[in-house]
């Protein structure tokens, strides 16, 4: 009992001191205040700058700087401990406080005893400053189209548009506010059919659609739908050693028998010849490099691929081979000139390639006169990858030279009849949340921000109007955002490129937009197992689960991507498909 006595004893004797340091008579006023600039950006710095005075002598004081928002909450502090002020002087303050969000704020000034005990001077509205939201600078209607002059108008949506560069192409930005980014635009010269090479003699001279099609599904499910599918295609993918090779064992007759049930079909058959990779079991540059050039797998790849265009001659009917998905785009990223990488042609053997350099121009060019030699039916195509741009967010990239060093590199492999290009092997969906990317393969619909569709028009118009010839977009993933049946399961994964292109068709001018660019068809198809497919791959029947993500509409066929392929295809050819430039 007697200790708690002296020690309350001790308490007060210290706070009667603090008291006496400071009397309570000592007036403080704080003379000046400034918060500059007045308006920042988000993440930037506020100088704030005061001074406190005292009528008196004080010692021992806490000066103490709040920053509170609009609605009268705290949102950072500094303070000054043991200060003292001598009579009728002013002491200085700085403070750089780091704006964190947009809104209004106010400096607030207080004097305190040591030990935050006693309330000398408050000061609620010392200064203020305010932090501006950051502005994004958003391309404006004219971004992403074909035009016969350099645009004037609706060059941004968002931002300070610059001037206008270039002489078709044409490139400007939207200069963004208050630590926004900025926006690079650009809009494509309209040109002539001509500029862009003619489409390929038996292809539609309209827009066309076509799909993957396993064996057998031709005559059922693709002749059931009614619709006039352009293309059906297939993959030869078995590699080609002799112990691998889809002639052996796929059946004699594969490929011959192939097309012809496309045709019965009312397609055009078409087959993406990817063996370079199937043949070792491994994908990537230095792989599928180290395999056009020994000499032993490319007598063994020349002989397979005269196989299949000795089946397609005698077939007799219009047919399409593409030539090895990604490979192209793996070797551009060796060397941009096709005629400096070596691959062996004329060193395979193969007298029918034998006047051919060994190099990867020479491989091109030997693919394309084997065809003249034993299938002219064929119309060849060869496949450019989009890599470099259709995952970035950056508004600055500049798709144009990119498309321009693309079209150089596969037109230096040889004169195609046309290209094939793939802008997502499998639905965005199945890339987050299977694969997590984080959204990543996701495009904008609204063209905002990036990815976004009106780049690759941008990128398209420039590839074709560089290398005059037109271009396919292959294996277009199915899933939707508007079916039930999309509900990111298994074989039910939602992407939005579908229904982009089609859905309301003819009051959807986006199939326009790409024919513009140069582009003449789409061809949907899965590109990896479990993702979305428009036959009943998961073998589930009509699915119509729980909605996500306001996905309502209700399925009446047993599709995996519950029938909105065939519905917006059908009435996309029943309502006149767009005629091709």
């Amino acid at each position: 009992m007697l200790t708690h006595t002296i020690l309350h004893r001790s308490f007060l004797s210290a706070a009667i001191l603090t008291l006496l340091a400071c009397p309570a008579f000592a007036a403080f006023e704080v003379t000046s205040a400034t918060a500059l600039p007045a308006t920042v950006a988000v993440g930037k710095t506020v100088a704030v700058a005061l001074s406190v005075e005292s009528s008196i002598a004080a010692s021992n004081t806490i000066v103490d700087l709040e920053i509170y928002d609009a609605a009268g909450a705290k949102v950072a502090q500094s303070f000054y401990q043991t200060q003292n002020f001598t009579a009728a002087k002013a002491a200085t303050y700085d403070w750089n406080y780091a704006a964190q969000a947009a809104g209004k704020y106010t400096v607030r000034v207080g004097v305190f005893t040591a030990g935050w005990s006693s309330l000398l001077y408050w000061n609620s509205a010392a200064a203020s400053f305010a932090v501006a939201a950051p502005v994004n600078g958003v391309c404006g209607s004219s971004n992403g189209k074909s035009l016969t002059s350099a645009p004037t108008t609706n060059l941004c949506a968002s931002g300070t548009a610059s001037a206008v560069s270039g002489s078709g192409p044409w490139h400007w930005s939207c200069g963004a506010q208050n630590g926004g980014a900025a926006a690079s635009c650009g809009a494509s010269a309209a040109t002539t059919s001509t500029n862009r090479g003619t489409v390929p003699s038996g292809l539609p001279s309209t827009f066309f659609i076509g799909l993957s099609a396993q064996p057998g599904t031709q005559t059922t499910w693709v002749h059931d739908t009614g619709i006039p599918w352009a293309l059906c295609y297939q993959y030869i993918s078995s590699g080609v050693l002799p112990s691998q090779t889809w002639s052996t064992h796929w059946g004699t007759d594969y490929a011959y028998d192939y097309a012809v049930s496309a045709h019965a079909a009312g397609c055009i058959p078409e087959f993406d010849y990817y063996q370079v990779v199937p043949t070792i079991g491994a994908q990537g540059a230095a792989a599928e490099y180290s395999v056009l050039n020994n000499a032993s797998i490319m007598a063994d790849y020349f002989k397979d691929f005269t196989t299949l265009l000795q089946q397609l001659h005698q077939y007799g009917g219009k047919a399409v081979v593409h030539v090895e998905p990604d490979m192209w785009g793996f070797l551009e990223t060796l060397n941009t000139n096709p005629a400096l990488l070596t691959a062996a042609v004329a060193s395979s053997g193969n007298s029918d390639v034998g006047a051919y350099p060994n190099t990867v121009a020479g491989f091109g060019r030997a693919l394309l006169h084997l065809r003249d030699l034993y299938a002219p039916n064929v119309i060849m195509a060869a496949h450019v990858s989009t890599w470099m741009w259709s995952l970035s967010t950056d508004p600055s990239l500049d798709v144009t030279e990119i498309a321009q060093t693309d079209a150089k590199f596969m037109t230096g492999t040889g004169t195609w009849d046309l290209f094939y290009t793939d802008i997502s092997d499998r639905d965005a969906a199945y890339y987050q949340d299977v694969v997590g990317d984080g959204g990543a393969h996701w495009w904008d619909t609204t063209n905002q921000k990036y990815p976004n569709f009106n780049r690759l028009n941008v990128w398209a118009g420039a590839f074709t109007a560089a290398a005059e010839k037109r271009l396919v977009i292959w294996q277009v993933p199915v899933g939707n955002t508007l079916m039930k049946s999309c509900n990111d399961t298994n074989f039910h994964y939602q992407d939005n490129r579908e229904q982009y292109w089609l859905e309301n068709y003819p009051n959807n001018s986006n199939i326009g937009a790409l024919a513009r660019a140069g582009v003449i068809g789409l061809l949907f198809g899965p590109g990896n197992s479990g993702t979305t497919d428009f036959y009943d791959t998961a073998g589930d029947g009509i699915t119509n689960p729980a909605a996500i993500d306001g996905n309502t509409g209700v399925a009446v066929h047993a599709d995996d991507d519950g029938g909105l392929l065939r519905l917006n295809v059908g009435k996309y050819y029943s309502s006149g498909a767009t005629p091709l430039p």
